[in-house]
Formats: C-alpha cells, structure tokens, sequence
C-alpha cells in the first residue's frame, strides 16, 4: 500500500513539473466572473503578455477591461494581478492572482508557472500564447 501511495505522489510531483505549473490554488466554481481588470509589471513580461492574456481568458468566456488603478475599484469586481519575468518572446516565471475586489480583496486564486525541465521543449513549440493557455487553464480549471 506504501508503495502505491508514494508513486502515486511521484508520479503527480513529476506530472506537475513537466506542465511548468509549480503552484496552483484553482479559482473555486461558483464565482461569477466575466469581466477582470489587470495589474502588473508589464516591462518584465514579454510585450505581447497582454494580447496572449486576453485571447486565453476569452476562451473561458472572460474578458480584459481596460481601466486605470484608481477605476479598477469600480469598474471592476475581479482582477488579474501579476507578477513574472521572461524575455521578449516567452515567459521564464510568473505568479498570477485573481483578486476580488467586491469582498475584501480576497485572494481567490493563484497559479506560479516556471519554465523549466520538459516545459523548456514544450515551450519552443507552442511559444508565449501556449504559455498563457496553460496559466489560464489551470488558473480557472473549474470553469
């Protein structure tokens, strides 16, 4: 039974290295969420982040708006924080939140993606677009 369990473990800790997915709280089903503002350092990120952000976030029927810091408070219940660093074509780590506004400002959600090991090959083939899809994917697995 010990043996079972523990390649078990193995084999989940080696599946999560190889998607780059190092840490992820998915955001829980039942939060309405269609509209999401955006904050973060966009110099550090590649510049075409935002673009691949919005079109993996239309996708799960979600949408970017554009607002300032001061309107995102009212112009917005959720938003999308990030924090991360890569290149000018891909992204070598970032942490993504989502951030409710309306209640506190509660973190309802939280993905860390690393480039490394298999996701390195992976990322060659499916560059920054592929990237956002998988941060994304996991980030609102539940939608």
């Amino acid at each position: 039974m010990k043996k079972s369990i523990y390649s078990l473990i193995m084999t989940l800790l080696l599946t999560a290295c190889a998607t780059g997915i190092t840490d992820e709280q998915p955001v829980v089903a039942g939060h309405y969420i269609k509209n999401l503002c955006v904050n973060g350092n966009f110099r550090a990120v590649p510049k075409d982040f935002l673009p691949s952000l919005e079109t993996s976030l239309q996708r799960k029927g979600m949408n970017i708006v554009k607002a300032s810091e001061d309107e995102q408070q009212i112009q917005c219940d959720y938003l999308i924080r990030f924090k991360g660093k890569g290149n000018k074509r891909i992204l070598a780590m970032v942490k993504v939140d989502v951030i409710d506004l309306k209640n506190g400002k509660n973190n309802i959600g939280t993905v860390l993606y690393e480039r490394r090991g298999e996701e390195k090959a992976r990322v060659k083939e499916l560059s920054l677009q592929g990237q956002t899809d998988l941060i994304i994917n996991h980030l609102f697995k539940n939608y």
